[in-house]
């Protein structure tokens, strides 16, 4: 090795991002810009709501929806997007980006949906016009979400990866603000303000067309079609000097290699086999936390005020102060950017388990608090108490749920089967922001009947308020899932290298967390993290807040993929043992033994 080549090994655990080479630095900009579309887009429609269903001649007058087909009608045109992302957009990109276009090439393609449906839904003089080109735009999203966050996870340095990963979210927060930002401004344009909202969804697509011809091509990607030294030439390019990236081409195509043998002894695996991700236990155990984890975001009621913000606290009968609206969309959004930025410190020293178990009780906490502030009488103290609490359950969903699941599945599936995950777990996220952007009116006039017979209007807050309600309990049930189903992809789960932070793993070594059954890995929360947890914040009480310094801190349990391989030794010299009694001879199995066995049992459950 050179001198050179010796200070950069050494440099690469330690180097932020800013000391990565300039290829990588650009790319990661151009999958941010990617993110910024995705969240503009989604609160174009949220700007634009108070006034499209009266000029598309939906409903009379600048009225919120009241009727029953006014309702599915507007929360229609609001889910329509969401629906073609999630059944159409998220699955057309996995044959798109695996056998024709690539992953740079089906961001080019998404972009270009992503102008001409922006465009044509400013242009649409009936609602079915709109509702069409909703369509087309939730194909481009649905696509470029799902092979975005992959891209940005193949291209990424193993000790980055989370935080780089996270770039989507961030990005997508940052769009939804630029959109609110956007919205704000046109609102005072006059009648065609709603227009020039859907339409500015456009211009950060107009960048991304401009900027992605510059990136190069997914090393991960080249190298899985066979083209290697083009593969050899994109590392070059993101990593600091060749011999690491001759060191990461090698080890990637040594475990494409295993990958390819894992399945049930088969020697050759179809890349769009998507029943790989239900019959294969490892792949298996990857599609339930991801499934778990895109589940849970819709659980958590964010996508409500994302999408109804503008309408959410308007007087039901006349939109009276639309602006009022707006600016409260507008500060949710700045919340939601801001408050996701320390996860860029957080995500990788800490873990993604522990951000979403950590964020859980205080959003559970953000939202039963305001729920409850509907009862209080006056309406202007109700609204500032109700505007502290959702702004309190941003400030928990952003460091935890909100940046959390995209990064996540985008890393956890083996690279064979990563566009097909990736895409089911799109289609997981945006269905249930679809079902949301559906229900969510209809279900709000309906608790707030309280005889159950028809709807009143003007009692619209008792609605808002039991649908708060519902979705407290909601969190409650995914923080529960995730628990029990979400194991740790940061590197070991409790495991501290010298410098206190998690243990990085690179994309390929997941096979050893996604081996641990998912009977054992319940069984593990159980018997060993739920004590433990106790444990420590008994510790923590005693020792910070009564002072006694003296006492020791509770040992951390065993990673549950070692505490695995240690019961299965156990198991297996127990085995030894019975053999040995029976027959009249005393030993154990040696280490080479048990590693062997161990690795054959691994080997075979995978």
């Amino acid at each position: 090795l050179t001198d050179s080549e010796k200070a950069s090994l050494e440099f690469t655990r330690k180097a932020g991002f800013w000391s990565q080479p300039k290829a990588l630095r650009i790319t990661i900009v151009v999958l941010s810009i990617a993110a910024v579309i995705q969240g503009w887009v989604q609160t174009g429609l949220n700007g634009a709501n108070p006034h499209w269903p009266s000029n598309l001649h939906v409903t009379e007058g600048d009225q919120i929806p009241q009727t029953p087909r006014q309702v599915w009608i507007y929360s229609g045109v609001n889910a329509a997007m969401y629906f073609s992302a999630s059944l159409f957009g998220c699955w057309v990109s996995d044959p798109v980006q695996s056998l024709i276009l690539g992953r740079r090439g089906a961001i080019i393609l998404s972009a270009c949906l992503c102008i001409a449906g922006a465009i044509g839904s400013a242009c649409s003089r009936t609602w079915p016009q709109l509702l069409g080109c909703r369509v087309v735009l939730g194909a481009a999203m649905g696509a470029k979400a799902a092979v975005t966050p992959i891209f940005g996870a193949e291209v990424s340095p193993k000790h980055l990866r989370g935080a780089l990963v996270m770039n989507w979210q961030l990005f997508v927060a940052l769009g939804v603000f630029l959109g609110f930002t956007a919205n704000l401004i046109f609102s005072h344009s006059g009648p065609p303000s709603w227009r020039y909202q859907l339409a500015s969804a456009s211009l950060p697509a107009v960048c991304l067309l401009s900027l992605v011809w510059t990136i190069p091509e997914s090393p991960r990607w080249l190298l899985k079609k066979g083209r290697y030294s083009d593969a050899f030439a994109s590392l070059v390019a993101l990593r600091p000097t060749p011999l690491q990236a001759a060191a990461e081409l090698f080890y990637a195509n040594a475990q494409i290699q295993v990958e390819v043998r894992l399945p049930h002894g088969r020697s050759k695996v179809t890349e769009l086999n998507r029943t790989a991700l239900f019959c294969v236990s490892r792949i298996r155990r990857a599609t339930v936390a991801a499934l778990v984890i895109h589940i849970a975001q819709q659980l958590c009621g964010i996508n409500v005020l994302q999408f109804y913000s503008s309408t959410f606290f308007q007087d039901p009968t006349a939109i009276s102060q639309p602006v009022r609206g707006l600016w409260f969309s507008w500060g949710l959004g700045l919340a939601n950017f801001i408050f996701t930025f320390p996860i860029y410190y957080f995500i990788d020293k800490r873990g993604r388990r522990f951000l979403l178990l950590a964020s859980y009780p205080g959003m559970i906490i953000s939202l039963l608090a305001a729920s409850l502030s509907y009862n209080i009488d006056d309406s202007g103290q109700r609204l500032a108490v109700v505007i502290f609490w959702m702004f309190a359950f941003v400030f928990f969903y952003s460091w935890g749920q909100g940046p959390v699941p995209f990064a996540y599945s985008s890393e956890i599936f083996p690279l064979l089967n990563r566009e097909a995950g990736m895409s089911f777990s799109v289609f997981v996220n945006l269905t249930g922001a679809g079902v949301l952007a559906l229900v969510v009116p209809r279900l709000t006039q309906v608790l707030s009947d309280d005889s159950s017979t028809h709807y009143n209007p003007n009692d619209y807050n008792v609605g808002q308020s039991r649908l708060l309600a519902v979705f407290t309990g909601l969190n409650v049930l995914a923080l529960i899932l995730i628990f029990f189903f979400v194991p740790e992809t940061a590197g070991a789960s409790l495991g501290l290298d010298e410098s206190n932070t998690l243990r990085y793993i690179s994309l390929e070594e997941l096979n050893w967390i996604f081996s641990v059954r998912t009977r054992k890995h319940i069984d593990y929360q159980l018997r060993y993290m739920i004590p433990w947890a106790w444990k420590i914040l008994i510790w923590k009480w005693r020792h910070y807040v009564l002072r006694k310094r003296e006492e020791t801190r509770p040992d951390d349990p065993e990673e549950p993929y070692i505490w695995v391989v240690n019961e299965q030794i156990e198991e297996l010299n127990e085995e030894r043992e019975e053999g040995a009694a029976e027959s009249g001879i005393s030993h154990k199995a040696s280490a080479s033994e048990r590693n062997e066995r161990v690795l054959d049992d691994r080997h075979a459950s995978s």
